[in-house]
């Protein structure tokens, strides 16, 4: 007798620490950190990354969830997500619901642990598109990073030759604000700011990248998104 298999039915929302989709690019050595940097041949010489966080110049961890959210239901999650220092390193939440018009918020809470706490909401979603393809979006994005002699800064245990920063938190907000029951794509994404495409999130999709720093760095009349940018 064969088995009978039932087809799993919608699910809600989940943000989790990998996600149901994880992609992630973490390099040592800490190249802005290591005398010689990335070709640095002698690796008692390198800093090394054993956070399992974004922290060089070059890393990178995206993270994709989907499901539902009923009227008014929100999903909240916190997280480790960076070793600052002086790269500038930005993070970021985009939620999508495909083939529909919905009313939806997205948001990002930065805390370093200290009572700095950098908290952007994403400005009403965008929807673009016709018929099938009429898909809503809500972006946002925040960027932190401090100066080379900022007492903030300490040393990240086991990081090989001395490396140092400070590990920050974030907390993750999707907020349904519709009358009906939607679903949505989220993908919160962690990398260095150089050629980020988080910052890709907060542009129009005809708008020059190369401007994508700039809008990162504090102007958020050039896109979509909401963005927020700190030095310490």
């Amino acid at each position: 007798m064969s088995a009978i298999v039932f087809a799993a039915g919608p699910q809600p929302l989940v943000l989790t620490t990998t996600g149901t989709s994880y992609t992630t690019s973490i390099q040592s050595p800490v190249e802005q950190q290591t005398q010689g940097g990335a070709t640095q041949p002698d690796q008692s010489l390198w800093v090394v990354n054993n956070t399992g966080l974004v922290w060089d110049f070059d890393d990178e961890i995206t993270k994709s969830d989907t499901g539902y959210l009923d009227p008014g239901a929100s999903v909240t999650f916190t997280e480790q997500i960076w070793v600052a220092d002086w790269t500038p390193h930005i993070t970021g939440i985009e939620a999508i619901a495909y083939g529909t018009v919905a009313n939806f918020e997205v948001s990002v809470q930065v805390d370093d642990g200290l009572g700095t706490v950098l908290s952007v909401v994403s400005k009403p979603p965008v929807t673009t598109g016709t018929g099938k393809f009429k898909n809503t979006r809500a972006y946002v994005a925040v960027s932190e990073f401090y100066s080379r002699t900022s007492p903030k800064l300490y040393p990240i245990p086991n990081s090989g030759y001395g490396g140092f920063g400070r590990i920050i938190t974030a907390t993750w907000t999707v907020h349904s604000k519709d009358s009906k029951r939607i679903t949505l794509y989220v993908t919160r994404q962690t990398e260095s700011q150089q050629g980020s495409h988080v910052g890709y999130w907060c542009l129009p999709d005809d708008y020059p990248w190369a401007v994508d720093s700039q809008h990162i760095n504090g102007d958020p009349s050039l896109g979509w998104c909401n963005a927020a940018s700190v030095h310490y």
